[in-house]
């Protein structure tokens, strides 16, 4: 049997394949990076809306107490403001029963791009 000569490998080196794909890690960078901040951003605001949902739970529930008291009014919608800039309180009353809705925008960047509107409604029994 003659003897055969090793044949030359004619791969690329790694430092050739490597040079070809220089910049590649940047510019997946630069196209995921802004995806993953617009992800972030909307995050914190469904975040923040949740919170200020419960804050209007909060203010329609005081809200609604203080209407079944008798308070007047005015001073009902002022401490709501004091309690949430902002909100808007409608109260209502039929025989024995008071409500009180609490509503905000969504602010943020949430707010920004969609225009919606948070609402907590509280109804209680009204005192004697």
């Amino acid at each position: 049997m003659p003897d055969r000569q090793p044949v030359p490998d004619r791969r690329p080196s790694a430092k050739r394949r490597l040079r070809g794909e220089r910049g590649s890690i940047s510019a997946e960078f630069a196209l995921v990076m802004p995806a993953v901040l617009v992800l972030l951003a909307l995050s914190l605001g469904v975040l923040a809306a949740g919170t200020t949902r419960g804050r209007l739970w909060d203010v329609a529930g005081q809200s609604a107490r203080s209407f079944a008291r008798g308070d007047p009014e005015e001073s009902i919608a002022a401490q709501a403001h004091t309690l949430l800039p902002g909100v808007a309180v409608s109260l209502a009353g039929q025989e024995n029963l008071v409500c009180a809705t609490a509503g905000i925008p969504v602010s943020g960047v949430v707010g920004r791009f969609l225009p919606l509107r948070l609402e907590a409604r509280v109804c209680t029994l009204r005192e004697e």
